[in-house]
């Protein structure tokens, strides 16, 4: 009897292995992997629609005048606005109207105001343009997406001198104005 309480015992104990598991087998819990995601957005840095070119007569009692507007657009979180005025590389002095005869310069010194929208503002005020000309550094795009917003520039210069002030002379400046990407 003892073997066959042996038996009996033996027979429950692998019978209950079996039968004490979950059949069929469960499916893990959960399994994972990874994919790496990377995506690029094509940037845009552009100056637009700029007045082609500005032509008026001086106010001998000096005056304010707007020279010309254009559309600066850029998605770039970091960017440079630069303005350079070519009459002083012709004389090395600040920003002027320079007018020439024979060998002779005469110079209208000239102060610029840049003013833009929501995200530029009034980037230059009132200031003359040196040598190295003026820059302001922005971290932020541009609202209106790839339109932009509209930059007015004008120069104001003060009243006639008898040192520079000539009739029959053409008083010229160059403005260059750059949107860099830092």
């Amino acid at each position: 009897m003892k073997k066959l309480a042996i038996i009996t015992a033996m027979v429950l104990l692998v019978t209950g292995f079996v039968f004490g598991q979950t059949f069929p087998p469960a499916a893990p819990s959960n399994a994972s992997d990874s994919v790496e995601v990377k995506a690029a957005l094509v940037g845009y840095l552009t100056l637009s629609d700029m007045t082609e070119l500005t032509k008026f007569t001086l106010n001998t009692a000096g005056e304010t005048k707007q020279i010309a507007t254009a559309k600066a657009a850029t998605n770039l979180k970091y960017w440079t606005l630069k303005v350079t005025a070519l009459s002083p590389i012709n004389n090395g002095a600040d920003s002027a109207l320079v007018a020439t005869a024979g060998t002779d310069t005469y110079r209208i010194p000239y102060t610029f105001t840049l003013v833009g929208g929501t995200t530029i503002g009034t980037a230059f005020d009132a200031q003359a343009i040196p040598f190295a000309g003026l820059t302001k550094s922005y971290s932020t795009r541009i609202t209106g997406g790839s339109t932009g917003e509209t930059i007015t520039m004008s120069i104001t210069y003060g009243a006639e001198d008898t040192a520079n002030w000539y009739a029959g002379l053409v008083y010229t400046d160059t403005i260059t104005v750059t949107l860099i990407a830092n």
